[in-house]
């Protein structure tokens, strides 16, 4: 084995041990945030003096509004009926509020009991308040994760759906992570067989070379050899017509711009078929590939995917062969 192909098995092994380290450093367990910052909200819209005094951060706090901020209504249920008492209240909130309660919400706790009848405590907030609670906390330099009611902290209002549980987000991470662990495995494989088919096409390129060498030689000889040098010329023929594709491949490969590669080809008569992802817009490397010499025709082989996580669109193309490019 040669120090060049040495040293291309060395990278794709460390490459590939890179990627496989990358996942176990991401790939691993998490917790919510039990110290989450709490913000206490007496007054609305909050004044500048209140948040003079918090320090600004852009991780996520949780905005507490006081229960003398909301409108409060009592309502008594059966007992009965506790396994759907958010059903119960929000069809009887609803009905007594006007618009049928539009731009309001409302949370409830249980209060007490008497008898077969159980009293609910229900808070009622302006859904305009708290979007500029929000607001105003975000202008201050201050990230909202959530806005609760006092007492009712585990239903929110309102939440920042971007924050979720760190364990969530590992397993998020995790599963992106590999996916494009797969893919960095099927560019190296495709790599090294591009490599594989460079050598090989070096290698026939240099048997074609002393081929025509000899042929150059064996015309140089007297009439007597005329019919074994034709017999060479016509082995030199299938020679390059065997090898046409190689060649194909590989000013294929050479003329592919940047940030763009292969996963298929395929090549039959006059016609190549390439699938591959690119960074770059799909209409320029149907652009770029329609300008080479070898390219008669070049179009789109179906529709364009595209993956947001690694911003890399998903091709089929069909490129028709000039005349002298086409394979027997």
């Amino acid at each position: 084995m040669s120090d060049a192909r040495k040293m291309r098995n060395t990278f794709f092994s460390q490459a590939a041990m890179d990627a496989l380290s990358s996942l176990l450093v991401l790939f691993r367990p998490g917790f919510p945030n039990i110290g989450q910052r709490r913000i206490e909200v007496d007054l609305l819209p909050i004044t500048g003096e209140a948040l003079a005094g918090q320090k600004r951060r852009r991780r996520g706090v949780v905005a507490v509004l006081s229960r003398g901020l909301c409108l409060k209504r009592e309502i008594q249920l059966p007992k009965a009926a506790r396994s759907k008492a958010s059903t119960a209240i929000a069809l009887q909130m609803k009905a007594s509020l006007p618009m049928n309660g539009q731009g309001l919400t409302w949370r409830y706790r249980l209060a007490g009991r008497e008898g077969g009848q159980d009293r609910y405590s229900v808070y009622i907030v302006k859904d305009v308040q708290v979007t500029d609670l929000v607001l105003q906390l975000k202008q201050g330099g201050i990230g909202t994760a959530s806005v609760v009611i006092e007492g009712i902290e585990d239903a929110p209002v309102w939440e920042h759906r971007s924050v979720a549980p760190q364990t969530m987000r590992n397993w998020a991470a995790a599963t992106a992570l590999g996916g494009v662990l797969i893919s960095t495995f099927t560019v190296i494989q495709l790599e090294r067989s591009r490599l594989q088919i460079k050598d090989a096409l070096d290698a026939r390129l240099a048997n074609i070379a002393r081929l025509e060498e000899r042929l150059t030689r064996s015309r140089a000889q007297s009439d007597t050899r005329q019919e074994r040098l034709q017999a060479v010329g016509k082995q030199l023929d299938q020679f390059r017509a065997g090898s046409r594709p190689l060649t194909l491949l590989g000013s294929l490969g050479a003329d592919l711009p940047e940030g763009a590669w292969l996963s298929e080809v395929s090549i039959h008569q006059n016609t190549l078929r390439i699938s591959g992802f690119s960074r770059h817009d799909v209409t320029e490397l149907v652009q770029h590939l329609q300008g080479l010499d070898w390219a008669a025709h070049v179009k789109l082989d179906g529709p364009v995917g595209y993956d947001s996580f690694t911003r890399q669109s998903r091709f089929d193309l069909t490129i028709a062969l000039s005349d002298r490019e086409a394979m027997p």
